[in-house]
């Protein structure tokens, strides 16, 4: 597949993914809490916050534009990790935009209350993290 095609693919992926975040809070309705900060509800100024999570949405796409160009056999594996981060990150920031905080509905009774698009974002950092260690570990093997 073709670099140009993986990203192409990588961005509809995060376009789908953004989808079902924001189908997903619609179809849950009412949040169980509205989180005005950072994850695990930690409070920080709203102007700061959404600037940080813009110039973050601009992270995953620049990394979407030169993240993605290697031939080792996980830029497939990179590329839906970098569609995940970037719908889940892009949800949760129309969601602040649009009512001052991110709605999470589904709590456990040993971690913060947490949303789709939360979900996305953890996925996609674990499964990115995951495939640079295991890309450059190859690297090194073959030298």
């Amino acid at each position: 597949m073709s670099r140009n095609r993986l990203q192409y693919s990588a961005f509809l992926g995060g376009v789908f993914f953004f989808l079902c975040a924001q189908g997903g809070n619609a179809l849950l309705g009412k949040p169980l809490l509205c989180n005005p900060g950072i994850g695990f509800g930690i409070p920080i100024p709203q102007k700061f916050l959404l600037l940080s999570t813009l110039l973050g949405i601009l992270m995953i796409a620049s990394f979407l534009r030169i993240g993605i160009r290697d031939s080792s056999s996980w830029y497939k594996m990179r590329a839906v990790a970098i569609a995940l981060l970037g719908g889940g990150a892009a949800s949760n920031f129309l969601d602040r935009l649009r009512w001052g905080c991110v709605p999470d509905f589904f709590p456990l009774f040993f971690f913060p209350a947490f949303n789709i698009a939360d979900v996305g974002i953890s996925l996609g950092a674990v499964l990115l993290l995951f495939t640079l260690f295991c890309a450059e570990t190859n690297t090194k093997n073959q030298k």
